[in-house]
């Protein structure tokens, strides 16, 4: 039975494309010029960039669930004043400027005389900080989160300013201390590094660190002065100098501004990347030849790439798209790109006859050329725009760049770059030297050595004008050779064949370990640079004050009779449920105001008789008494004068969240205890916004991968004509993708939204490795399944290699950065290449001859009349005279000697010997 045609998508395009050539080779000037108008004006876009740099915003979930559980808070639980008690209910943080003040000494006491004295100068210099914004002169005072018109109070400056001269003396108990007035103070969140007594175990020998909490106004009115006081605030204890106190700061917006810095870092990073590909490009395309070589050209190549990435980026900002930091290390994988299609199209044009004219010569390469290039575009393009639905904003952005600068890089390279190709193509046809464009003899004509190794190229006289020859023998490169020659045959000897399935079946099984054991989330403070200040602050509040908080507050969102006892005791084992967990405290450090009132009512032999009074004496009795009037915050009745009570909320003290991995266990034990409860609650606090992503970065990649994956294998299907073939490529796929997420583990990178963006990308690379490779070797001639791989190893190998080195040295400067962003897409990138350099040459070709289809016998013999054989890089256009493929690759084994001055030849105007 006939099999049906799969390539009629492909033999149109490759049609349309031999025609468009010719076009561009008749007017290359309006495909020149246009294409760099249009950069120009689109480009000024670039200008008007909005970037954005909010964290929440960037690295949180669009729908997080701690996002929608906010929203909930804020309907049911308002508060027109801010006070002490009202810090552990935060919907949302408020601005803060945070010092960490420790010991010079490591085995300092932050609470002894002499090193608390300073800390309160320290203090009362802190608060005669004065700024000036909008002309208007502000101090601490006019500035501060205010209770009934004093500055919120210092917990620690509180607790100990009476006591300064006597603190050597003075018996201190942590977590819980109460001074000579009886009065109670928390010091767990604002007091580290403590050390026992050793007959005690509540009472502090010393304490190496405390932390200074300064809250600023919440009245928008003043939200640009405070900025500038957080600002100086920070400038000032950055600058300050003690024998006796190490200081760490930290303000609400200092994650965003150190973010900003991205942008600072990333121009030399580009200077240096186009530098090295521009260095690349050139070497690649030298040959001993100044006619035939093509560095002016390649350096219009990566210009091509420059004006596909300003023309996209200026695109998006007329459209109002957002721009953010981690975007600004794009360029130089679009620049690796790029230089990657220019590779394509130049390989095709020396595929082509060097007597042919232009148009001719313009016409077969991008026949052979722009369906490649074509795919990989199709592909990448594609990875990224499933990235554009991600739930992250941060992969939205980078994603929505990226699928345009592959578009705008694939139209730049049909339309400028190939407008360059013809011009240099006269040049070369006219004879002209390639820097001076100066005519120049052949170098069978040169008149003396040094006229032969400085100016000669071009065709020999003999092979040129009327009698130049309608057939010229091809000859493969050295590189092409070795892989057929020495390559090829090493890896499919079946010793080798035994070594490569070893390595693979180790790389998968570490891979799978790496994939179990791989850490989830990004920690705030990888978003800022390595000598960050953030650190230091992060370092320290990890290592110091997380044993005890956050605090958690479980709201309880459903009308409750609250004095029916049954609830009363569903309540109490949902606390109880809550406070048994390991990431939180017991019962000592929990507010609940329906424990409180009821131990109040037991203490007060108060009774009740139904939900009226229970409600009557609450409203009456216990929230007016001073030690319980904060509970009111924790309660919404229905009305002002109603006796429902429709929410309520009590707070846990969270226990020992000293690492990104504790606070995804908090997250996920105290939503467990809600989803259980009988009632409507949830957990909340202001960082579950943040911690969200621990749970969704999981899915939400998996989720981007099986469709990339699905769409991958439709592109498949419409572009390559094996359908065995399309069910490698996708396993190849899957296969890369386990390393590339696993390895990940052993190199230190997380599965967070930064290394999301390259396991998007992995999907469209992976294909330029794994489907060339299975389609060569389905179409290549051969007696045997290891001819016909050795055949396309032949053509595949060097491109393969030439693409991965060009986008290793385009990210390469990456590995150098001080930032984790950069440093994880190098890592991933990296990840990607080597592994999918590693399926191509070595898994790929034992897997398909082990495994893999036998060709039909018109495949084994010769290529259907009109055929083209793609490759990355090199794409080779046979059968048009019927040429017998397995002659094509039997002589490149011959050690055949062309014309040096012949720089290559249409393989369908080739004659090989017998």
């Amino acid at each position: 039975m006939k099999r049906p045609r799969l390539d009629f998508i492909e033999q149109n395009l490759i049609k349309l494309y031999a025609k468009y050539g010719r076009i561009i080779a008749r007017y290359p000037w309006p495909f020149l010029i246009i294409p760099v108008l249009v950069a120009i004006g689109l480009g000024y876009g670039i200008s008007n960039l909005t970037t954005v740099s909010s964290v929440e915003y960037l690295y949180t979930p669009v729908d997080g669930q701690a996002k929608v559980d906010r929203e909930i808070l804020e309907s049911l639980f308002t508060s027109d004043d801010v006070n002490a008690a009202s810090v552990t209910r935060l919907t949302r943080t408020i601005l803060y400027s945070f010092a960490l003040i420790s010991a010079k000494e490591e085995n300092g006491n932050a609470l002894s005389t002499e090193i608390f004295s300073e800390i309160l100068n320290l203090h009362e210099e802190i608060t005669n900080i004065t700024i000036t914004s909008n002309g208007i002169e502000y101090g601490w005072e006019d500035l501060c989160l205010a209770v009934d018109g004093e500055c919120l109070p210092l917990l620690v400056i509180k607790a100990f300013e009476d006591d300064v001269d006597n603190l050597d003396n003075l018996t201190i108990t942590y977590p819980l201390h109460v001074d000579g007035s009886g009065i109670e103070y928390f010091l767990g969140t604002d007091v580290g590094g403590v050390t026992y007594q050793s007959d005690s175990d509540t009472q502090l020998e010393r304490a190496f660190l405390v932390k200074l909490n300064y809250y600023l106004s919440i009245d928008r009115s003043v939200r640009g002065a405070t900025n500038v006081w957080s600002a100086a605030f920070i400038d000032f204890l950055q600058n300050y100098q003690s024998d006796l106190l190490d200081i760490r700061v930290y303000t609400t917006r200092s994650l965003d501004t150190e973010l900003a810095k991205v942008i600072d870092q990333i121009v030399p990073v580009l200077t240096i990347g186009t530098s090295l590909l521009i260095f690349y490009a050139v070497l690649s395309s030298n040959k001993r030849d100044w006619v035939q070589n093509k560095p002016l050209l390649c350096l219009t190549g990566v210009l091509s790439a420059v004006f596909a990435i300003a023309s996209s980026f200026g695109l998006l900002s007329y459209c109002g798209s957002e721009f953010t930091e981690v975007v600004a290390c794009l360029p130089v994988l679009i620049l690796s790109i790029g230089v990657d299609d220019m590779f394509i199209m130049l390989a095709a044009w020396r595929n082509t006859n060097i007597c042919s004219s232009v148009e001719d010569r313009m016409s077969r390469a991008f026949s052979e050329a722009a369906l490649s290039i074509t795919i990989t575009s199709i592909t990448d393009g594609l990875a990224f725009a499933v990235g554009v639905f991600s739930i992250f904003p941060s992969v939205q952005i980078f994603c929505t760049y990226a699928a345009t600068a592959v578009i705008a890089d694939f139209m730049f390279q049909i339309t400028f770059f190939a407008a360059a190709m013809v011009l240099f193509g006269y040049r070369e046809s006219a004879n002209r030297h390639c820097l001076t464009f100066q005519k120049v003899k052949p170098d069978d004509e040169a008149p003396n050595p040094c006229y032969r190794v400085m100016c000669a190229g071009g065709p020999a006289h003999e092979s040129s004008g009327k009698h130049a020859p309608s057939l010229i023998q091809f000859s493969p490169s050295s590189l092409m050779r070795f892989f057929k020659t020495w390559f090829g045959p090493l890896v499919l000897h079946n010793i080798s064949k035994i070594v490569v399935l070893l390595s693979y079946v180790t790389y998968l099984a570490c891979g799978i370990w790496g994939v179990l054991n791989l850490k989830e989330g990004l920690a705030p403070n990888n978003l800022a640079a390595d000598d960050s200040y953030v650190n230091d602050f992060y370092e320290y509040e990890y290592q110091y004050l997380r044993e005890y908080g956050p605090s958690v507050m479980v709201a309880i969102t459903e009308p409750l009779d609250y004095s029916d006892t049954t609830v009363q005791a569903n309540i109490e084992k949902l606390t109880s449920d809550y406070e048994s967990l390991d990431v939180i405290h017991s019962s000592e450090f929990t507010e609940s105001w329906l424990r409180y009132y009821l131990f109040y009512l037991q203490t007060a032999s108060i009774t009740y008789s139904n939900n009226v009074e229970f409600i009557t004496i609450l409203r009456q009795q216990f929230l007016q008494v001073a030690a319980y009037a904060h509970y009111s915050q924790d309660i919404v009745f229905e009305d002002e004068n109603s006796t429902e009570i429709i929410a309520s909320r009590f707070i846990l003290l969270s226990k020992d969240i000293s690492s990104t991995e504790r606070e995804r266990e908090l997250l996920e034990q105290t939503r467990d205890v809600s989803e259980a409860s009988p009632y409507a609650t949830f957990p909340y606090n202001t960082l579950f916004v943040f911690f969200d992503q621990y749970s969704a970065i999981l899915p939400a990649t998996l989720y981007n991968l099986v469709i990339a994956l699905a769409a991958m294998f439709i592109v498949s299907i419409l572009l390559i004509p094996s359908l065995t073939c399309c069910i490698w490529v996708v396993a190849a796929i899957a296969s890369i993708e386990v390393g590339v997420v696993g390895y990940m583990t052993f190199w230190g990178v997380r599965l967070d939204s930064i290394s999301m963006i390259v396991i998007i990308l992995c999907i469209g690379f992976s294909v330029d490795f794994s489907a060339h490779i299975a389609y060569s070797y389905t179409v290549a001639p051969g007696s045997t399944k290891e001819d016909r791989m050795n055949n396309a190893l032949f053509l595949l190998g060097m491109p393969m290699l030439q693409g991965a080195v060009s986008t290793i040295l385009g990210v390469l400067v990456l590995a150098f950065s001080d930032y984790y962003i950069f440093r994880t897409l190098f890592k991933t990138l990296f990840l990607v290449i080597v592994f999918g350099l590693y399926h191509g040459l070595f898994v790929m070709p034992v897997l398909l001859t082990m495994f893999g289809p036998t060709s039909s016998k018109s495949t084994r013999t010769k290529v259907t009349r009109g055929k083209t054989f793609h490759s990355h890089g090199v794409v080779s256009a046979l059968g048009k005279r019927d040429l017998s493929m397995k002659k094509y690759f039997n002589s490149a084994d011959q050690n055949q000697q062309v014309d040096n001055n012949i720089e290559g030849v249409q393989l369908s105007d080739v004659k090989l010997d017998k």
